[in-house]
């Protein structure tokens, strides 16, 4: 460990030093840590050829018992046009779940491209429950990026039934994904 004595904590590859891409959600009393194997550069000038390429993550816990995801207006807010059709379609007892779903959704896919709520969730779709996917990326970023959506199962990472996990790995390239300014 390359120690800048403050600051995040740096790593040296290859002589370079680097940062390992790390996100962080907590929700209630539990934390959720996601790490890629692969590191970002301390600066974009340091990605070295010996490095593969680097990784954003991005993790998002929520507990779908929150008060927020049995409000029906939490959808206007957040769901796509073709999430909030898809949410109607399933019994009011089970939406809940699936508000709490796709939030962690948006969220791991915007931390992974290091936007937060910059953009409007409702600008992204992440796909049918059942498969997470990107099949619309919000068109106030400057381009979209390339990265994986998974949902994780709370159980296998030890967490109560009612959350949910979901995890966004981004492959970084030239092309940033930060909105565009005019």
């Amino acid at each position: 460990m390359f120690d800048g004595s403050h600051g995040w904590p740096r790593y040296r590859v290859d002589q370079k030093k680097a940062v390992p891409a790390v996100s962080f959600s907590r929700a209630g009393d539990w934390l959720v840590v996601g790490m890629t194997k692969r590191v970002i550069p301390a600066r974009p000038d340091e990605l070295l050829p010996s490095m593969g390429g680097s990784l954003r993550i991005g993790v998002d816990v929520e507990d779908s018992r929150e008060p927020a995801f049995a409000d029906e207006g939490l959808d206007s807010v957040m769901a796509s046009a073709g999430e909030a059709q898809a949410l109607r379609r399933y019994e009011p007892s089970e939406r809940p779940r699936l508000r709490a779903m796709l939030w962690t959704r948006k969220e791991a896919a915007f931390k992974a491209v290091g936007l937060g709520l910059r953009l409007d969730p409702q600008d992204l779709d992440t796909g049918p429950f059942t498969s997470p996917r990107i099949r619309r990326w919000p068109a106030a970023a400057a381009s979209e990026p390339r990265f994986s959506l998974a949902d994780a199962g709370a159980e296998d990472l030890g967490l109560p039934l009612p959350f949910v996990v979901a995890v966004a790995v981004r492959e970084e390239n030239s092309s940033p994904a930060y909105p565009a300014t005019s």
